[in-house]
């Protein structure tokens, strides 16, 4: 039982929320729209410089960052299962900002990336054209296959970078699903426990009342022995009383 009860989630008063609560204002938020903004500026930078090779790596870097973000989405809802049922309005009011700055930002990192992805695929793609025109024995037919190849290979890619993005928030979904699941279930235990415990108090009270009744026989049974013959020369009546009295 004791192991059971681990699993139980502890609801606390809105006052002790507000603590990690305040972290993520005053420290967490403010951390992450720093990091955002240099992150843009030097995007920025990097594509008045045409410096692709930068930008790719800039890009590949920063995907980490957006995962955190959907971190901290995932740590206000934990911490909102903590919260005592009479305070859970008051908790969505003070985090509903903060659940759209967080949107806010993630969208911005993947606009970013969107806009350095469509300028280095048309990179590639004058670069492609570039190298085909030297090619003076290749037919206008096969030049034009091999641009369109191209073009596909990019679609393929573009598509699997949307698949990706669908499936992060997916598993986003799923883990707020997990958790609702999790909650209700360690919601039926307590029920059954309750159960068990208020099962368990009505057999000790049933076995203390046996216990009781078996007492008074003991005390009551050396006396009518004692009074042996006496007994039985009254006849069943004197018995009889004896018994009623006991009982």
């Amino acid at each position: 039982m004791a192991d059971a009860l681990n699993f139980v989630i502890n609801k606390q008063p809105y006052k002790i929320i507000e603590v990690p609560l305040a972290k993520f204002t005053e420290d967490v938020i403010p951390h992450h729209q720093n990091v955002y903004q240099q992150y843009k500026s030097s995007i920025k930078k990097l594509l008045a410089l045409n410096n692709y090779e930068q930008l790719e790596k800039e890009i590949k870097e920063k995907k980490r960052n957006v995962k955190q973000l959907r971190n901290l989405m995932y740590e206000l809802d934990t911490l909102r299962t903590q919260v005592e049922d009479e305070d859970l309005d008051k908790f969505d009011m003070e985090t509903l900002s903060l659940r759209k700055i967080i949107l806010n930002l993630i969208t911005g990192y993947t606009e970013l990336e969107k806009t350095v992805n469509q300028v280095i695929e048309r990179q590639n793609v004058e670069l492609e054209k570039e190298n085909l025109e030297p090619l003076e024995g290749t037919s206008q037919i096969q030049m034009q296959q091999t641009i369109e190849e191209i073009k596909l290979q990019q679609r393929e890619e573009q598509l699997n970078k949307v698949e990706n993005i669908h499936k992060d928030v997916q598993d986003l979904n799923d883990i707020y699903k997990n958790l609702n699941e999790m909650v209700v279930n360690q919601a039926d235990l307590v029920d059954q426990i309750s159960n068990d415990v208020d099962n368990t108090q009505q057999n000790v009270i049933e076995g203390t009342r046996t216990l009781a009744k078996a007492h008074k026989w003991h005390d009551w049974w050396p006396h009518w022995s004692r009074s042996g013959s006496k007994g039985r020369r009254s006849g069943g009546g004197s018995l009889r009383n004896s018994w009623l009295h006991w009982w």
